[in-house]
């Protein structure tokens, strides 16, 4: 059985009717080069026509290789491509490490770009903060974050089960990104500095978006943090959350799913545990489930037994992502699936009570720890194993964990 849904090529048909969005990528490691990919599968929407990468060698790699111009710096870039005829590019990707995002956003958007910035949007909820008044001073830009399981086939396949009444009332979602990752133990992902955290804002971003963009605003309400790398962010964090009812949250094709009771989630990620990466949706008369590795089929299991119905394979989900980008770039429609900046500081909010709480039930910490995190807390937090944890938010297989996270 195949599951109905909206098709990459119905948004390109609606984009064929505009301009073509011509774009830059700020950042040239292993995630603009997903980016990079997703625009050549666009030609007739998208036009990559610049990289940027403080690493020269490294822009000049993934530009060679997408025809574009490489640049060392934002500064260099609109100076050069400004002065052309065709101008500054018309939108940027932004896939620098969490930390060096303001600037750069502040550069692009003065200069007329419209961005998608990688999740998570920064490093701490303050400079997310920051961004997100930057975006709200420039209105005719479109600013989103970069969450790109929101466009998985499988996600928009299960919204419209859910809306057919196929599980019954969901009562649980359960969301786990991991993998067995060593090498991240002296990788800037594992920086607090950074990164802003661990596996929690990476990884586990997309399960704290996709909770909310399913359920609703969440609340954490329990969170356990492992830091099995001295020195370095949590490499394991369990999360339970809390959406409280009465939340319609809409797929790509129309169909919507009404909750009236509390949903429960329940958020798994690391990189130092056995490879693992599924989505499951519990109901009061059944359950789905999606495994990534097993990327062309959904499981609805009923009292009836269990059924395989087909779905596009995930790996679309940055293509998909780029042409619902582009096409709101354009004066497109705007109901896809897009995150603001708005949504992106909401993510990084719950890492912040996340981490609060996980530092409040060590044994060391004070009794009247808060349960949420301080506006502004300079001083990262410190978990049971001694480790520096930043918070995001005080102030705030592999190959699908990097490549394609």
């Amino acid at each position: 059985m195949s599951v109905a849904a909206a098709t990459l090529d119905d948004t390109i048909r609606l984009m064929s009717q505009r301009t073509v969005t011509r774009l830059a990528l700020v950042g040239a490691g292993n995630i603009a080069r997903a980016h990079a990919a997703a625009a050549a599968s666009l030609p007739d929407a998208v036009e990559l026509v610049a990289v940027v990468d403080t690493r020269r060698e490294a822009a000049e790699a993934l530009a060679e290789a997408s025809g574009a111009a490489a640049f060392g710096s934002v500064e260099e870039m609109l100076a050069a491509l400004g002065g052309t005829p065709a101008g500054v590019p018309d939108a940027a990707v932004v896939c620098t490490p969490p930390s060096a995002r303001v600037e750069a956003a502040r550069r692009l958007l003065a200069a007329g770009c419209s961005l998608l910035l990688e999740k998570p949007l920064a490093h701490t909820v303050a400079d997310a903060e920051a961004l997100v008044r930057l975006a709200d001073a420039y209105p005719a830009a479109v600013a989103v974050t970069g969450f790109c399981h929101r466009f998985t086939p499988a996600v928009g396949a299960m919204i419209g089960l859910v809306a057919e009444g196929r599980i019954g009332e969901v009562v649980r979602c359960e969301n786990t990104f991991a993998a067995d990752l060593p090498h991240l133990r002296g990788h800037w992902m594992s920086d607090s500095a950074v990164a802003g955290g661990g596996s929690l804002i990476d990884t586990g971003l997309h399960s704290l978006d996709l909770f909310a963009y399913l359920f609703g605003p969440a609340t954490v309400e329990g969170a356990v943090f492992r830091c099995g790398w001295e020195g370095r962010s949590e490499s394991n964090a369990t999360v339970l959350l809390r959406a409280g009812g009465a939340h319609a949250a809409a797929a790509a094709g129309g169909a919507r799913i009404e909750t009236v009771y509390p949903v429960a989630g329940v958020v798994a990620c690391g990189w130092a545990e056995n490879s693992r990466f599924d989505l499951r949706l519990v109901g009061t008369a059944g359950s789905l489930l999606y495994d990534f590795e097993k990327p062309e089929a959904v499981f609805l299991t009923t009292p009836a037994g269990t059924e395989t119905l087909a779905v596009e394979t995930h790996e679309v989900r940055f293509d998909r992502q780029l042409a619902a980008f582009a096409a709101r770039v354009a004066g497109g429609p705007g109901d896809a699936p897009l995150c603001g900046f708005a949504g992106g500081l909401e993510a990084l909010r719950r890492v912040a009570e996340a981490a609060m709480l996980d530092a409040a039930s060590r044994p060391e910490a004070p009794a009247s720890a808060p349960a949420s995190a301080p506006a502004s807390t300079p001083a990262p937090l410190r978990n049971g194993n001694g480790n520096g944890v930043h918070l995001a938010a005080t102030a705030a297989s592999e190959a699908f964990a990097e490549a394609g996270r």
